[in-house]
């Protein structure tokens, strides 16, 4: 663990990714430079690009390596150096406030998507 940056660690079991492909990159990398100079500077906000991402007591468990984390200043408590602490809510589910859905990873391979705090409407992702 830790010799790729690409490592993560899903519930206990070590999960390791190839790099993504060219076109990601360059993709990510010029979102990144976009949202720096067009939002995080102006908002006194941070990108960071590919932490080690757990939720609150999962660290070094359980977390993610996503390509970007946008971080208000309000939020800047999460940052522990090593890893970002707290960005999921209650159970492991992330919540996009734009949309209304809360996501979280399911089975392997797996994503399970509901409306925000309504546990009927979960699906899992992509489907059998």
């Amino acid at each position: 663990m830790g010799m790729d940056r690409r490592d993560e660690m899903w519930s206990g079991e070590l999960h390791m990714t190839p790099s993504p492909y060219r076109h990601h990159q360059q993709f990510a990398w010029a979102l990144e430079a976009y949202l720096d100079l067009r939002w995080a500077r102006p908002s006194r906000s941070i990108v960071i690009r590919s932490p080690n991402l757990a939720s609150p007591r999962a660290w070094p468990k359980d977390y993610r390596i996503p390509d970007l984390v946008l971080i208000k200043p309000e939020r800047f408590g999460i940052d522990r150096s090593e890893y970002l602490e707290g960005a999921a809510g209650a159970e492991g589910w992330v919540p996009s406030r734009e949309i209304g859905v809360e996501m979280r990873g399911g089975r392997p391979g797996k994503l399970e998507i509901r409306l925000q705090g309504n546990d009927a409407t979960r699906e899992e992702l992509p489907e059998d």
